[in-house]
């Protein structure tokens, strides 16, 4: 009876340590460390964001394999899990391939509204639609205000 108990605590181990978010968790630890090393050949004021961005990376992964070993969800394959993320990559690949074409601003806000269309999982009204674009627009011309005017990025 207890090699059954001990089998049993054992398969547990195992399948926490091949949960779906421990590869991640993995190689954001990896990318954290990696850029806390990199960060050290900076100067000292040269080094603060690096050093702090790397420190999210490692509390982030620790976090995320923390979790992971705790929690084990039930595997949900629900319609339409593939062709998010397919929709979401092709917008990505397509504001990529018009940025340099079209320009910041015009790519940039297609791009957050079809990423916005592409991710609703509920129903909205016409109001709040209006509201997100408008939302979503005003986000860009910000951005494209504060890189372009204030910290003179040559944006396309």
């Amino acid at each position: 009876m207890s090699d059954e108990l001990s089998s049993a605590a054992s398969d547990g181990a195992a399948a926490r340590l091949r949960h779906r978010d421990m590869l991640p968790a993995l190689v954001l630890f990896a990318l954290g460390a990696y850029a806390m090393w990199e960060a050290n050949a900076m100067s000292v004021m040269g080094r603060v964001f690096p050093t702090l961005a790397s420190m999210g990376l490692l509390l982030g992964s620790i976090a995320l394999a923390t979790r992971a070993f705790i929690w084990q969800p039930a595997p949900v394959f629900a319609v339409g899990t593939v062709a998010r993320p397919l929709l979401l990559l092709a917008v990505l690949i397509g504001w990529a391939v018009f940025l340099p074409v079209v320009g910041f601003v015009p790519v940039s806000i297609a791009g957050a509204l079809l990423v916005s269309l592409v991710a609703e999982q509920e129903q909205r009204t016409r109001r709040g639609l209006l509201i997100q674009a408008a939302g979503l627009i005003t986000l860009v011309m910000l951005i494209a205000l504060v890189f372009g005017q204030f910290l003179k990025v040559n944006l396309p």
